[in-house]
């Protein structure tokens, strides 16, 4: 509640102490709170501002002024000294929400050529995320890889067979998933096999499918995978033997 007054300057120091002892018989049932501002361009204009902790202190609150005589007469005076009638309004407050934070930039993943000394962290992430380790029987597999603290944090290869390429050795570590390792993995591979001059990528996967459709690969038939890899030896692995084979056109560089 706001309470907009005037007080003529002679009585000025009269209300102030009057209000200085009305204020806390005004607080006295809890829940209500005072205050009282001065207008700075015009001086003798105040705002008495009276809040309220809620609906039910204020409607108690109004039942006391007419049953309380120390109220009663409270009012009264004060009305008295006042140079005219006050204004008196009724507010509540207003919640305003706070507009939406931008969202931090998502810090960039460094992805780089594995080398010589990261080869057993790579064979300990995929035999820990149960995928075959490259090995002598296998096509060349160029091999990069994401670095943290405390080692590699994710790796991914690929296998060229003619005009085809099978990505292959995708891993991350458990620490650094959802951090968008996989995807930075996964877009390093392509924007090197296109770079090349390739035009398609495929892949074997046993669990990931809905992962790297959002990378952009379409399931396809094993058969069409075989034909494109010239029969790669990870499509007779027993532990693929049930994996869904998926195919991403890769745009020219």
């Amino acid at each position: 509640m706001s309470l907009s007054c005037r007080v003529a300057p002679e009585r000025r120091a009269e209300l102030l102490a009057f209000l200085a002892d009305a204020f806390p018989l005004y607080e006295q049932p809890g829940g209500i709170r005072m205050g009282l501002y001065e207008s700075v361009d015009e001086p003798g204009l105040l705002l008495e501002l009276v809040a309220y902790a809620g609906e039910a202190e204020y409607v108690a609150d109004q039942e006391r002024v007419t049953r309380d005589p120390r109220m009663a007469a409270a009012l009264q005076r004060w009305r008295s000294l006042l140079a005219a009638p006050p204004d008196v309004r009724r507010m509540r407050p207003v919640l305003l929400e706070a507009p939406p934070r931008p969202r931090a930039a998502a810090s960039a993943v460094d992805v780089e050529e594995a080398g010589f000394a990261d080869h057993d962290a790579i064979a300990a992430l995929l035999t820990a995320a149960g995928l075959p380790v490259p090995g002598a029987q296998d096509a060349p597999v160029p091999m990069l890889v994401v670095r943290a603290l405390g080692g590699v944090a994710g790796c991914a290869g690929w296998e060229r067979h003619g005009a085809g390429a099978l990505l292959r050795s995708l891993a991350v570590r458990p620490d650094h998933r959802q951090a968008g390792v996989g995807s930075a993995l996964v877009a390093a591979v392509c924007a090197r096999l296109a770079a090349r001059g390739l035009r398609e990528v495929f892949l074997l996967t046993n669990d990931a499918e809905s992962f790297f459709a959002r990378q952009g690969f379409e399931a396809v038939e094993r058969a069409t995978a075989a034909a494109a890899l010239n029969g790669a030896r990870a499509l007779s692995l027993a532990c693929c033997a049930q994996a869904v084979a998926m195919r991403r056109t890769l745009s020219a560089v």
